[in-house]
C-alpha cells in the first residue's frame, strides 16, 4: 500500500476537491467510506456533492475554530492509501476498515484517554493510473482543542501500512519490506515529458543511459568521461573544505531550447546508481587519485579508442561527431563507432552465457547473487537498448527497467556483491561496452540479424535466470512482470527470431526450478516437494464495492 501525506490550513479547499471532478475528471461517485461517529451519521456513503463537501469540512475544521487552536505548518492532515495498479479492488468495507485501523495506528483517536480528531475517508474511484485508492483527511486540532502529535508520521504511516499489508492480504511493497524498489517518477515528469513530446520522462532515460555506462565502466575516470561521451551533463559534489575529494554527482540530460536544466543526484536516479555504490564495482573503489579528480573537473576525456556513446538516447542530446541512425530494429550507426572483430563478438557471447549460468546454478537464498545477477543483466539490457532502440526506448529499455527495479536494496544490506554494476571481473564491462557500440554494424543484414539475434537469446536467458529466482523465493509479482516483459514484448518484436529461444530458454528456467526444488528441504505436512505456496484466497466483499 502506497502512503503519500500532504500539510495544509485549506479544510473545505481539499474536501471540495475530492469530492469534485479531479483535475482530469478521473473522479467518479466521490462518497464517504468511513470517519468519526458524527460525520458518518450525518452523510453516511450518499455520494458527496458540493454543498455536502462543504457540510464534511466544516465539520472537521469546528474545533479549531470554537477553540481558536492554531497549528504551525497547517492544521490539515491529508492521507492517500492506494494499492498497486495490478492489486485487486476492495470493496467500501474493506476500506472502512483499513483507514479505521490506519487512524488509531496514527494516534487521532480517543485512544489512550485522549480527545479524537475528527477525521473523514473520502473514496472516488480509481487514479488516473488506475490505482484503487482512498484519503483520509484528518483535523490535528482535537475536540478538546489540543494538537495532535505528528512526530514522525512519515515512518509511522509506513509501518502502519506494513502492518495493514499483511493483515488484509494486501500487495507487500518491496520497497518497504525489503529495501528493494526504484525511484517513482513523478506526474509533473510524465506531463513534462507529454508536452516536450518526449518518449518518457528525462529521469528514466537518463537512469538508463548512467547505468549503461556504468556497467561499461572498468574505473571511475573512464566512467566519468563515457557519461560525457554520451551526451548528458555532469557535475562533481565535493567534500566540504576544498575540492581534493568527490563524495556524489548529479547528472543532467541537455535540455532543449527554452527549458532549463534539470540535474539528478545519483540516488534519485536510483539506489544503486549513487557515486558510492557505483565505486562498490570498480577497483581501487574510493580513492581519490589525480586522474579521477581531473576526470570530474573535465580535464580529460573518454579516450576515442574505446568509445561507449550511442546516438539518440532518449532525452539526451547526440554526441559531437555522431552520424544518423538506420533501421529502427537494425540500425546502422554512423559516427566514432567502428565493425567489431568476430572474436570480440564472441567473447562477448561467451561471456552472456557464463553469466546465464552463474545465475541458474545459484541457490534459492543466495539474495546478494541474484541481486548481481539482475544489477549486471540490467546493465547490459541498457547498454543494448542505447544501442538499437536509441531515442525511441522499447522493449529492451523496459527490460532493463524492470531488473534495475527488483536489484535495488537499501545500502549496506548485501555486501557481497563487490563489483556488481561495472564488474562481475572485466568481462561485464566488456560485454556491455561492445553491446553499446557494435550491436549490428557490420555484415550483411543476415549475417547481422543472426549476430543480434544471438546476443539477444543470451540477455533473455539471464533475464529469465533472474526470473527463476524470483520465482523460487515465491515472489511471484516480480517474476511474472520481469518474464513478461523479457518474453511477450521482446517476442513481439523480434518474433520470427526469439520464439525458439524462449521455447528453449523457458524449458532451462522450469528444469533448474525442478531441480531446485527436488533439492530444498522435506515439506511441511500435506504440502508436496514440487507444489507451490498457495497464496491467501481473496477477501470477499460485502455491501456495495466500489
Amino acid at each position: 500500500m502506497i502512503v503519500r501525506i500532504t500539510r495544509g490550513s485549506g479544510m473545505t479547499g481539499l474536501v471540495t476537491y475530492l469530492a469534485g471532478p479531479g483535475k482530469r475528471n478521473e473522479h467518479s461517485d466521490p462518497h464517504l467510506v468511513a470517519g468519526d461517529g458524527a460525520v458518518l451519521a450525518w452523510w453516511d456513503d450518499a455520494q458527496l456533492n458540493r454543498p455536502a463537501a462543504a457540510g464534511v469540512a466544516a465539520h472537521l475544521d469546528e474545533p479549531r475554530r470554537v477553540t481558536g487552536t492554531e497549528v504551525a505548518g497547517g492544521h490539515v492532515w491529508h492521507a492517500s492509501l492506494a494499492l498497486p495498479a495490478a492489486d485487486r479492488r476492495l470493496s467500501d468495507e474493506k476500506w472502512a476498515a483499513i483507514t479505521a485501523e490506519f487512524v488509531a495506528a496514527m494516534g487521532f483517536t480517543d485512544a489512550g484517554g485522549r480527545a479524537p480528531c475528527r477525521w473523514a475517508a473520502v473514496r472516488h474511484g480509481v487514479s488516473a493510473g488506475g490505482n484503487d485508492h482512498v484519503h483520509v483527511v484528518v483535523s490535528l486540532v482535537r475536540d478538546d482543542g489540543t494538537k495532535a502529535d505528528t512526530w514522525r508520521d512519515y515512518a509511522r504511516a509506513s509501518a502502519a501500512a506494513a502492518e495493514l499489508e499483511v493483515r488484509h492480504g494486501l500487495t507487500v511493497i518491496e520497497s518497504r519490506s525489503l529495501g528493494r524498489g526504484s525511484a517513482g517518477v513523478t506526474g509533473a515528469e510524465h506531463n513534462k515529458a507529454a508536452r516536450l513530446g518526449q518518449p518518457e520522462p528525462a529521469r528514466a532515460g537518463v537512469a538508463r543511459t548512467v547505468r549503461a555506462v556504468a556497467a561499461a565502466s572498468r574505473d571511475e575516470a573512464g566512467f566519468v568521461g563515457a557519461v560525457r561521451d554520451a551526451g548528458l551533463l555532469v557535475r562533481p559534489r565535493y567534500a566540504t573544505g576544498g575540492t581534493a575529494a568527490v563524495v556524489g554527482y548529479s547528472v543532467a540530460a541537455r535540455p532543449v531550447a527554452g527549458e532549463p536544466v534539470v540535474w539528478f543526484g545519483g540516488g534519485r536516479l536510483d539506489r544503486d546508481l549513487t557515486l558510492p555504490r557505483l565505486r562498490e564495482a570498480w577497483p581501487q573503489a574510493g580513492e581519490q587519485t589525480a586522474d579521477v579528480v581531473a576526470a570530474w573537473a573535465g580535464r580529460v576525456s573518454w579516450p576515442e579508442s574505446e568509445p561507449v556513446a550511442a546516438a539518440g538516447i532518449a532525452g539526451v542530446a547526440a554526441p559531437v561527431g555522431a552520424g544518423e541512425r538506420g533501421s529502427p530494429e537494425f540500425p546502422v550507426p554512423g559516427g566514432r563507432a567502428r565493425p567489431a572483430p568476430d572474436p570480440e563478438w564472441a567473447a562477448t557471447r561467451a561471456v552472456l552465457e557464463g553469466l546465464r549460468r552463474d545465475g541458474l546454478a545459484r541457490e534459492v537464498g543466495d539474495t546478494a547473487g541474484w541481486v548481481r545477477s539482475a544489477r549486471d543483466t540490467a546493465g547490459l539490457f541498457a547498454a543494448m537498448s542505447a544501442r538499437v532502440e536509441g531515442a525511441a526506448p522499447g522493449p529492451l529499455a523496459r527490460t532493463a527497467d524492470q531488473l534495475a527495479r527488483v536489484s535495488q536494496h537499501r545500502a549496506g544490506r548485501y555486501r557481497s556483491w563487490s563489483r556488481s554494476v561495472g564488474g562481475g571481473g572485466d568481462g561485464v564491462a566488456r560485454a556491455a561496452r561492445y553491446l553499446m557500440r557494435s550491436t549490428g554494424e557490420s555484415g550483411e543484414d543476415r549475417e547481422r540479424r543472426e549476430r543480434e539475434t544471438e546476443l539477444l537469446q543470451a540477455l533473455m536467458a539471464m533475464a529469465g535466470a533472474v526470473g527463476a529466482a524470483l520465482e523460487a523465493a515465491a515472489d511471484r509479482r516480480q517474476s511474472r512482470a520481469l518474464l513478461a516483459t523479457v518474453y511477450r514484448d521482446l517476442a513481439d518484436v523480434y518474433a520470427e527470431d526469439l520464439t525458439a529461444a524462449r521455447t528453449r530458454t523457458m524449458a532451462r528456467i522450469h528444469t533448474s526450478l525442478d531441480q531446485r526444488r527436488a533439492t530444498r528441504a522435506a515439506p511441511a505436512p500435506g504440502q508436496g516437494s514440487g507444489s507451490r505456496p498457495t497464496p491467501p484466497p481473496p477477501t470477499q466483499s460485502r455491501g456495495r464495492g466500489r
